[in-house]
């Protein structure tokens, strides 16, 4: 290089007797593709469906294919989409419930998903009947199917009598799609993690194969909510059952491939490994049990007692992460434990308000179950696919940790203004008819909240998670997760029952107004001062603090050099790419993964050149780093039991 520009000092560049000195070529480097959806780029391998599902077999084998779509249409899409469909009638028209006891038994059913943790932490150190996966997934199931064959089987008379016994079938129903969930979404993210040319097929599949389901399931959905008497939650029920019976064959036939451990190991403890972890191991119990005992209190004792509860069990549980865990994991953990319990849910006043006759609600919307739950889940669905996109193409790219949490922070206090506004009627007064203010308002706006709270959370849990115990750590932390919305929804049953909200004849929803300026528009906002000291101000794909290890098998000094580089990338496929599954957190919400990772061999960079200087291009760092990740990968736990989502 010097001697180029000694060359260049001694020619007259404006002499006419001077030879040419070509310029260097311009940097050129191609545009970005813009993130497509995993679920749009499954109906464009649909037109080459034979080469897309050999491809899939090639890399996952038949039998793994097989058992991916039986899950996904079974478990992830038929179930979860008439389980969101049928519940709410279920419990209004036909038990026959006020919207107390709905919201509290739809929180006892959710339970399961704040205990994967638990469920994590037992798969790690305890091959049942000589496997990691396979017996636990199969035990799940056939509970599942014994408590929805037992909710067909119970009269209206004793349900309404005994409704704790309904939600704890419901609960028994979710331990299996928890646990399922857990090891399926593990295996797929081994084998992405090994193989990561094939991560954009193994999403889009998912992601398609679910969604076509779940609206399928909605529309058949249609003639059992037209009854009008809740009766089509007993049809659901049946369908559950028939259909885990479907997904138990491939199961106990092994499709999920996975090893036999040795006979000696198998049905033991491995008490050397929860020695080593046993901190984390603990606090994963503790959460599982502060669930289990969050069930029972509401059950059985008085709103007062319930309160010093969620009080207490919250506050044991953050001084627990505190004393478990490293000091960012910690902090990350009460940011998101504070995001969920500083939102207080009402569904049982809000879903019962918007579906009440004019008896009961003079005035108001007086919504047909079938309009209000197909409107909001249709609609819902497109919300939350428009919501990964804006975040994935605008947040994720350029904004920071903190700047994300703010943003779904505010966005949600904005968003319960709508349902503010329409119970006031205030939308009558301005001439909008409830219909439109519905459909633009709340039902699209509560996903679209959920989801820019939920992607940052899950991005930044994924990036805290011990080398070599991934699974059980993002478990742990999601448990918090979990745990803060369990919280939130019981005290929010709390909240309405204290103030006077009753949701039957005679009802009296005066109240309501109030409690969602509260705690779904102030209550919020107050979280705004914590966010700044507990989220780190970097960007997505920036090095966290603490967050280097010696035992990640590279330098501290390699791993920031390589952070520095510059992706084409999204920042949060990489990051979620790492550890992909979303459903671990239990939020009924399509996973970041599911929706929009993008596929890195759809953004391939050109190299800038100039002259012969660059020795390598940034994809071949690109793929040292994702060979480097595969190997940590082979020797953590996820990576033979547990998912690593």
């Amino acid at each position: 290089m010097t001697t180029n520009i000694r060359g260049l000092q001694d020619v007259d560049v404006l002499s006419e007797a001077a030879d040419p000195v070509p310029l260097p070529e311009p940097c050129t480097q191609e545009k970005k593709k813009k993130p497509e959806i995993a679920f749009v780029r499954f109906l464009k391998n649909l037109f080459n469906f034979r080469e897309y599902f050999r491809r899939m077999c090639d890399t996952f084998g038949w039998k793994f294919v097989g058992f991916l779509s039986v899950y996904c249409v079974v478990d992830k899409g038929v179930m979860w989409g008439l389980f969101l469909a049928l519940l709410l009638p279920f419990f209004k028209q036909y038990v026959g419930v006020p919207g107390d006891t709905f919201q509290d038994t739809y929180n006892v059913a959710l339970l399961p998903w704040s205990m994967k943790g638990f469920f994590g932490s037992l798969s790690d150190v305890f091959p049942f009947l000589g496997f990691y996966k396979r017996h636990y997934m199969s035990t799940a199931t056939a509970l599942g199917i014994c408590s929805y064959i037992t909710l067909t089987l119970l009269s209206t008379e004793f349900m309404r009598s005994a409704v704790v016994v309904v939600g704890f079938l419901l609960f028994l129903g979710q331990i299996q799609r928890a646990v399922v969930d857990m090891m399926a979404d593990g295996k797929v993210s081994e084998f992405m993690v090994k193989e990561p040319a094939i991560k954009s097929d193994a999403v889009s599949f998912i992601a398609g194969v679910t969604y076509i389901s779940m609206l399928v399931s909605l529309a058949a959905a249609v003639p059992l909510l037209k009854r009008n008497d809740g009766s089509g939650g007993r049809v659901g029920f049946i369908i559950a059952a028939c259909g885990l019976t479907v997904l138990l064959y491939p199961i106990l036939r092994g499709w999920l491939p996975e090893e036999r451990v040795e006979k000696a190991k198998s049905n033991r403890v491995d008490w050397g490994k929860v020695r080593k972890h046993w901190k984390l191991f603990t606090i994963a119990v503790m959460t599982a049990l502060a669930a289990l005992g969050l069930g029972v209190v509401q059950a059985f004792a008085d709103d007062w007692a319930r309160l010093v509860y969620l009080l207490a069990t919250g506050a044991l549980l953050q001084v627990g992460g505190f004393w478990s865990l490293s000091r960012l994991q910690a902090r990350v953990i009460l940011v998101i434990f504070l995001v969920q319990v500083m939102y207080v849910p009402l569904s049982g006043a809000v879903d019962y308000w918007f579906t009440a006759d004019e008896t009961c609600v003079a005035g108001g919307p007086d919504f047909s179950m079938a309009y209000y739950v197909l409107v909001s889940r249709f609609i819902g669905t497109g919300a939350l696919m428009l919501s990964v996109w804006i975040f994935q193409a605008f947040i994720a790219a350029s904004w920071t940790f903190r700047s994300a949490f703010l943003f779904g922070i505010v966005l949600k206090s904005l968003g319960a203004i709508f349902d503010v506004v329409i119970v006031l009627r205030w939308n009558i007064a301005i001439g909008i008819p409830d219909q439109w203010w519905f459909v633009f308002g709340s039902s699209m706006l509560a996903d679209i909240v959920n989801m820019f709270d939920y992607l940052p959370a899950m991005i930044l849990m994924s990036r805290v998670t011990n080398p070599g115990l991934e699974s059980t750590t993002l478990a742990t932390l999601a448990g918090f997760w979990n745990y803060g919305s369990a919280l939130a929804r019981s005290l929010g049953t709390v909240l309405m029952r204290v103030s006077g909200i009753r949701t039957t004849a005679p009802c009296d929803f005066r109240s309501l107004p109030v409690l969602l300026l509260g705690g779904q528009v102030a209550l919020p906002l107050a979280l705004i001062p914590l966010i700044f000291w507990l989220i780190p101000h970097v960007k997505f794909d920036a090095p966290l603090e603490s967050t280097v290890h010696p035992q990640q098998g590279r330098e501290a000094g390699e791993e920031e050099e390589k952070r520095t580089v510059e992706h084409s990338d999204s920042a949060a496929g990489r990051a979620v790419g790492r550890l992909p599954t979303a459903t671990t957190l239990g939020i009924p919400n399509p996973s970041l993964d599911e929706f929009s990772q993008a596929d890195e061999s759809e953004e391939d960079e050109e190299t800038c050149t100039v002259g012969a200087g660059v020795n390598r291009s940034l994809n071949e760092v690109r793929d040292e780093e994702e060979e480097m990740e595969a190997d940590e990968f082979e020797g953590s736990v996820a990576s033979e039991r547990c998912p690593v989502g």
